[in-house]
């Protein structure tokens, strides 16, 4: 292993004593170049295994911290990623991810949280993250004490389990090592219809905009457009414009400076780790019957280092009122079924054929009913 690749890596470790209350959480950065680079009291690197181990000291049943959150921040080049293992104190392993990581494209500088329930490190033990073979492209491990509350969830966030540093909801899936889901295919809830633009993650720079043509047959109203990012330079921006009109940039969730996931470039470029979400507000009136074009495109800035720019989960989210249910034919009653419809149209890149995807329209609104957003 070259030991000079280890600069990069920073490491929080933290575990709550017996008698008390939770420690501020002191970074610990690794530099081979002191005496005792890779072993400290809260952590050891084993060169032999290319892993990083942290020690977990065992917990109260009653104590406040009721599990532990692992977020590994690294370079992903489609080949994996880090394994990440639980020891117990009898020395048996469990392994908790084969493989943060993507296989075939990879997807840049990821994050990637693991939550590690009080049931098995209850009683302590050792975790061990290894990245055999790559271990310069481990960038930041973290581990956070975490208390479970008690939160309401409507049935369709049913999932949700963590909610991170970005107030994001992750959900079962996510925090057990699998990826986040993709949302595919068009859903009608209330008087919002979701239809699908590209799911997929694809390549978005400055010389190939990303178009997505979706048709309608009726003219939604008001409307968000929303997507996922990675790779994006805080600096820089993604441009939406729909039917030739822009929208201007599309506006990125903030992000906690002193978090796992910011961390630096070799050049010192403040760079955000993993997927960042994004929307932009869509007027009414900019919508057409027939085929709409929605495009986005990446503006770099000037000292962009140009990382590739990739864009997933994008979808439309349309709001059909009385005003706007332009579906319902001259001389036909209002109490007639809405047909079905097909909003949009996947992607270019490899997306099912839109024929697959058919949203029902909410039913036009009575004379006597006023007009509610969902």
């Amino acid at each position: 292993m070259n030991l000079g690749l280890l600069a990069s890596l920073l490491l929080t470790a933290a575990a709550l004593p017996l008698w008390a209350a939770a420690p501020p959480i002191v970074p610990v950065r690794i530099d081979p170049g002191l005496p005792g680079a890779g072993s400290t009291d809260s952590f050891r690197i084993n060169a032999s295994t290319d892993s990083v181990e942290i020690p977990v000291r065992p917990l109260s049943p009653d104590a406040e911290t009721s599990c532990h959150a692992l977020t590994v921040v690294f370079d992903d080049n489609g080949d994996g990623g880090p394994v990440v293992e639980w020891l117990a104190a009898d020395s048996e392993a469990t392994l908790l991810s084969a493989g943060l990581g993507t296989l075939g494209t990879g997807s840049g500088t990821e994050a990637r949280t693991l939550l590690l329930p009080q049931n098995l490190t209850l009683p302590g033990g050792t975790l061990r993250v290894s990245f055999a073979g790559r271990f310069g492209r481990l960038r930041t491990i973290e581990l956070l004490p975490c208390a479970e509350i008690t939160v309401a969830a409507p049935p369709d966030r049913g999932d949700a389990v963590m909610v991170n540093n970005t107030g994001r909801v992750l959900s079962g899936n996510e925090v057990s090592g699998g990826e986040a889901p993709l949302l595919r295919g068009d859903l009608t809830h209330g008087r919002v219809v979701r239809a699908e633009l590209s799911a997929s993650p694809i390549p978005l720079g400055e010389a190939s905009p990303v178009e997505v043509i979706v048709p309608m047959e009726s003219v939604a109203g008001e409307s968000f457009l929303r997507a996922e990012l990675s790779g994006l330079d805080p600096s820089s921006r993604v441009e939406v414009a729909v039917n030739g009109t822009s929208l201007g940039p599309l506006g990125m969730e903030p992000f906690p400076l002193d978090d796992a996931a910011t961390i630096r470039s070799p050049s010192g470029r403040l760079v955000r780790a993993g997927w960042r979400a994004g929307a932009a507000f869509v007027p009414a009136g900019l919508w057409k019957q027939g085929e709409n074009s929605v495009v986005l495109s990446l503006r770099r800035s000037g000292d962009d280092p140009g990382t590739p720019v990739r864009l997933r989960n994008a979808v439309a989210e349309l709001l059909f009122t009385g005003s706007n249910a332009g579906y319902a034919t001259a001389g036909s009653s209002h109490d007639s079924p809405a047909p079905a419809e097909t909003l949009s149209n996947g992607s270019a890149y490899g997306n099912p054929s839109r024929s697959l995807f058919h949203a029902t329209l909410p039913p036009p609104i009575a004379a006597d009913e006023t007009p509610v957003a969902p």
